[in-house]
């Protein structure tokens, strides 16, 4: 696996958009990165990837990819469209192996995380929110975690407590891997998405976006990296859920 980083040209993305009749007004960045990833490398695009700065005129993405530069660059070949070909600047793709599980082993990490804690309800039920009014849910219904959490237990809980709860669960749900040992929310924010409903139908949704840091300790370095690689929490594919690591 490796640690990608490419440099997005904005004007032929907002191009490549219209031709896929994106909604350009209302749909959202990762959504667009999506689609221009997706058109670019197909199978083989970064995933998840991480929207890290735009100017206005290009967008800094990095991702996790299977192949190196090489390999990404004949993927392109092989599936992109002209259009989509161009919209990378190819002589500022950067690549690097990441580190095995040997590399990874009992090992402390800092972190960084641009997450949509979402969490889904396994059973129908009702809660009083902070202004004393009654919620009610039904089973399987997405929820924001904190309000989640908040709804379930009746008790006073942060923003930052909650998040951490879930930032927790992602890994407690998937074998572990790594103990989370500090977290602390640095950016939380309500977005709006938008996302294919129905076939070509577009629906917007406002999703709770946050940005996490804190430090874990690598406990299975196998388990580990393949929460890594794969992302954490929903939206995946779209611009979330991707953990950048360091030594602490």
């Amino acid at each position: 696996m490796h640690l990608t980083q490419i440099k997005i040209d904005a004007r032929l993305l907002s191009e490549l958009a219209r031709e896929h009749r994106l909604p350009i007004s209302t749909a959202d960045a990762g959504y667009r990165m999506h689609v221009g990833l997706t058109s670019v490398f197909g199978d083989a695009a970064p995933k998840p990837f991480w929207i890290r700065d735009t100017d206005g005129q290009h967008a800094d993405v990095l991702g996790y990819a299977d192949q190196d530069k090489k390999g990404l660059q004949g993927a392109a070949q092989m599936h992109a469209s002209s259009l989509a070909y161009e919209m990378c600047e190819w002589n500022r793709l950067h690549c690097k192996p990441m580190p095995g599980a040997d590399v990874l082993e009992d090992q402390a990490l800092s972190f960084k995380l641009r997450a949509c804690p979402i969490v889904r309800k396994g059973s129908a039920g009702q809660g009083t929110n902070l202004d004393g009014e009654t919620v009610k849910w039904r089973a399987g219904e997405r929820m924001d975690a904190f309000l989640s959490q908040a709804l379930s237990s009746g008790d006073d809980i942060t923003r930052s407590e909650a998040y951490a709860s879930w930032l927790r669960r992602q890994f407690d749900v998937r074998d572990g891997g790594a103990e989370i040992q500090s977290v602390s929310l640095e950016a939380f924010n309500l977005k709006e998405v938008t996302r294919r409903a129905q076939g070509t139908t577009m629906k917007q949704q406002t999703k709770p976006m946050v940005l996490l840091s804190g430090r874990l300790q690598v406990r299975e370095p196998e388990d580990f990296l393949s929460i890594l690689f794969s992302g954490l929490g929903q939206h995946k594919s779209f611009g979330c859920g991707m953990m950048l690591i360091r030594p602490a």
